[in-house]
């Protein structure tokens, strides 16, 4: 059995799946998404240098360092520095829109959303924190309401004992 060959076609490291749906799929503010792309293209960087030997790993490298050169190759020198530039200007929208993640996952899961996100929350100006609870809602409405259809679609009459929409909160 030659292990090379039936490892030819598998990922190592990230597959192209997860990193379009949590890598890049997962920012919410276009200037940390890109400086987050360019720190990991300078860490690749650097482990490929640093892996000459390590095939396997530094394969994987070379792999992931490819499909953030893709992604970036969408881009030109110009329209980089000007995203970066507005960096600290997209702050306020990234943790409110994080926090509002995070708000209505842990009230969907746990019925009430956590102290330690509550006090990041309290901590928000008064109009990132209006942004960060619509935010929280319109998330928790989106679970509900596509968890109860998907229940109905799959389940039919049955869903309604199985307490369609099921996800708390």
């Amino acid at each position: 059995m030659d292990v090379k060959q039936l490892l030819a076609n598998v990922p190592i490291g990230r597959s192209q799946y997860e990193f379009d749906n949590f890598v890049t799929g997962s920012a919410n503010s276009e200037a940390r998404y890109l400086r987050d792309l360019l720190l990991e293209k300078e860490q690749l960087e650097k482990e490929i240098v640093a892996t000459r030997e390590d095939f396997r790993h530094n394969d994987k490298c070379q792999k992931e360092l490819a499909q953030i050169d893709t992604i970036l190759s969408n881009f030109n020198e110009e329209q980089l520095v000007q995203t970066l530039t507005n960096f600290e200007a997209e702050e306020g929208q990234y943790w409110a829109a994080h926090l509002g993640k995070v708000a209505a996952i842990e009230t969907l899961t746990q019925g009430r959303a956590s102290t330690a996100t509550l006090d990041k929350l309290a901590l928000l100006p008064i109009e990132d924190f209006k942004n960060s609870v619509i935010i929280t809602n319109r998330i928790m409405e989106y679970i509900r309401s596509t968890t109860a259809r998907i229940e109905q679609e799959a389940f039919g009459d049955t869903a309604e004992g199985l307490g369609s929409g099921s996800v708390e909160g």
